[in-house]
């Protein structure tokens, strides 16, 4: 199941009493760009930092080198390179491809997705994330950006703590236990 960038709009401004039906009716131009801006970039934070989509495909190799250019979608880390038989390859990673040997691979990826529009669907795993949970991260970047700080706030609150719940990330930084030297 995907979730559509208008279910999470209406959402949003529902949430923030603008009324869901001020998306539908395209009434609003401003504030519905605004809000269209809003999700594209909550949509890429999520993808980003929290639940980064993955996709593969089969490339050939030449000179030795790999530009990210080269693949369909953009690249933000390569996860896994493999060769005809399946056989796991070393690659090492640059600044803008991956150093291999000639010849052809299937690479698994993870990307950033591009922006969407209004009738688009989001790229976000639809099973471990809800429309609701980005509506609240919608709804806190349109109060920063509306200048609304204290609203901003609460829902910005809101959207971490759903987040962190689904993705299973602390919070809090881990330190290696202390070993004392004696002597």
């Amino acid at each position: 199941m995907k979730i559509s960038m208008k279910e999470v709009l209406r959402l949003a401004a529902g949430l923030l009493g603008l009324g869901e039906d001020s998306v539908e009716d395209g009434e609003n131009i401003e504030q519905n760009a605004l809000l269209l801006r809003c999700g594209n970039l909550v949509h890429d934070e999520v993808a980003s930092e929290y639940l980064p989509p993955e996709t593969s495909e089969t490339v050939t190799v030449k000179d030795g080198f790999l530009p990210y250019e080269a693949l369909s979608e953009r690249c933000s880390a390569i996860r896994l390179v493999t060769d005809a038989n399946g056989n796991k390859v070393r690659f090492h990673a640059r600044a803008h491809g991956a150093s291999l040997a000639n010849g052809v691979y299937r690479v698994v990826y993870r990307y950033l997705p591009a922006a969407v529009g209004m009738e688009d669907s989001l790229t976000v795993d639809a099973g471990r994330l809800s429309a609701r949970v980005l509506a609240y991260g919608v709804a806190a970047e349109y109060c920063l950006l509306s200048g609304l700080f204290q609203e901003a706030i609460t829902w910005e609150r809101k959207y971490r703590d759903s987040l962190l719940s689904i993705c299973g990330r602390s919070t809090a930084m881990r330190l290696p236990n202390r070993r004392w030297a004696i002597g």
